[in-house]
Order: C-alpha cells, then structure tokens, then sequence
C-alpha cells in the first residue's frame, strides 16, 4: 500500500461492511456518531442483521483464532460484540492525536483540528464500548520503540486468555515494525495547547495502559463541544480525499 509499504492488513470486505453500517446509522468513518443517547439513536437505524454480518465475517475469517484490526470497530464495536456471539478480547493501541491528525492532513487533507476531533470522539466511543471485554491497552510508541517487547506482552495477554498463540520470530519482528515508515511524532508536551475536553481524553488513556481481564472504561467528561462542532463542519459535502504520498508520487510501480 502507498501510505504502509508493510500493507494495513486489514480486510477489505469486513471494512466495506463496517462501511456499510456507519452508513446505515447515517454516519461514516470520518463522522462517526457521539457516544451515549446519540450513539444509540445512530445504531437503532442499523438495517443489516447481526446474523447476515456474523456469516460474512465467518466468510472473512473461516478458522480461529484470528485477528481483525479495523479502526473503525472502534465505532462499530456494540453491534459486533452482538453479532459474534463468542468470547472476544480487545488490543488498544492508542496514538498521540497530534500523529494522528498528521497523517490525516498528509493522506485526507483533512484539518489538523479535525483531526483531533475525530481522534477523540473515535477514543470516547471504543473506552465506553469496550467495557467486560479482555483488553490490552497500549501504546503505538511502545510497539515502534520495542517491538520485541510489544510482541511479549501481547502474546502473554492472549495466551493467559487461552489463546493459542507461538512465540514471534524476532527477525519477523524487527524486520516488520519498522520505524523508518514513522513520519510524525509527538510527546506528551506538545498536547499543551489541547482543549480540556481533548486533554481528559488523552490523559485518561495513560493509566489504561496495561491487561484487563475486564475492562472498565474511565469517567469522562461530557464532550468538548467543539468535537461535535468541527466534525459536523464537513458533514456531508466535504468528505476527505484520498492524496498519494510525497514518496510515492512518480512511482511507476504504483500506476501514480
């Protein structure tokens, strides 16, 4: 893929499908709903059966165990834990928003603003949704940093889960995560200029880090205003486009 030479491995039918629903709750991946009543008003309008998505995703994923990583579940997580009516567990991995609204602008041209406001109503949604599930909270500079150890604990936590998993290679590892595709990063200071209502959302994460055998999601506050006001900017006639990366722009392999 242009933007991940390793490839997003994610599976694009499963990813049409969570498309399909965002739209059927009349919201996309880029305008997802808020959390609590508005959330539940969205997800009521949801046509698509759970037993028709429980047949394609067994469609997608025909022998166990498996992995799906989609951000997008982290809308859509309620109506799939009912579908998948089997024992779940959850891997977190949460990224400083300013990266994330970075490579948003980068691929989307969408807003450095807006992006963050994505990021945190997309974090407000997965912590109240992922509350009873097995979850593993951690950080994106963690797995980049030391992958050998990011690979550990994952594994621990499933295999404590009674997950059948082997021990990762660590020439695998290193030769995948490669921190060479890391185009932005951020720390902690830089969030300085956040909204309080952006700061709780991030600085709730910090103490998540770590297994849960069942997760219980943090207090929040209500929801910055302003998250709701700079996504609903767009909405519907501004959707993101689609930029090819500066790298790969004049690659005769990518037809760009």
């Amino acid at each position: 893929m242009e933007w991940n030479p390793a490839g997003h491995w994610e599976s694009r039918s499963l990813t049409h499908l969570n498309d399909r629903l965002l739209s059927e709750m009349g919201h996309s991946w880029w305008y997802p709903p808020s959390s609590g009543r508005g959330y539940s008003e969205a997800a009521s309008r949801i046509v698509t059966s759970p037993q028709a998505a429980a047949h394609h995703f067994d469609r997608a994923h025909p022998s166990s165990p498996w992995v799906w990583k989609d951000p997008r579940n982290c809308v859509t997580l309620p109506f799939w834990r009912q579908a998948l009516d089997r024992p779940l567990a959850g891997i977190l991995v949460f990224r400083n928003p300013i990266d994330v609204s970075t490579s948003l602008l980068l691929r989307n041209s969408l807003p450095e603003r807006f992006g963050i406001a994505l990021w945190t109503r997309y974090m407000r949604l997965v912590l109240e949704h992922a509350g009873g599930l097995p979850l593993l909270v951690t950080r994106y500079d963690d797995l980049v940093q030391n992958p050998l150890l990011w690979s550990d604990t994952a594994q621990k936590f499933l295999a404590d889960l009674g997950v059948a998993v082997r021990p990762g290679r660590q020439d695998e590892i290193e030769q995948f995560v490669d921190p060479r595709h890391r185009h932005s990063h951020h720390g902690h200071s830089d969030t300085s200029a956040f909204s309080p209502g952006v700061k709780a959302v991030f600085e709730a994460l910090e103490p998540l880090v770590g297994a849960h055998r069942s997760f219980v999601g943090p207090l929040l506050p209500a929801e910055d205003p302003a998250v709701a006001r700079e996504l609903e900017s767009r909405w519907p006639g501004h959707p993101p486009v689609w930029n090819a990366p500066p790298w790969a722009v004049g690659n005769t392999e990518t037809g760009l």
